[in-house]
């Protein structure tokens, strides 16, 4: 979903010895994909690792 964007992502914990900021997200913005994607772009333009997970929930039902 993400690889036509300029985002790093880095699957392999072998690759770099540096620790990661864990960050994890419950997206309710109307437009997901948009916010998720606009979200990836800002965290990928800082200095340091940040590995990013999305939070899904079964109560909440989206509009959109």
């Amino acid at each position: 979903m993400y690889k036509k964007e300029d985002t790093l992502i880095i699957d392999n914990k072998k690759s770099l010895n540096i620790k990661a900021i864990k960050i994890a997200i419950v997206n309710l913005m109307p437009n997901k994909e948009e916010a998720e994607i606009q979200i990836l772009k800002y965290l990928s333009s800082k200095s340091f690792l940040i590995k990013v997970g999305f939070i899904r929930t079964f109560s909440y039902v989206s509009k959109n």
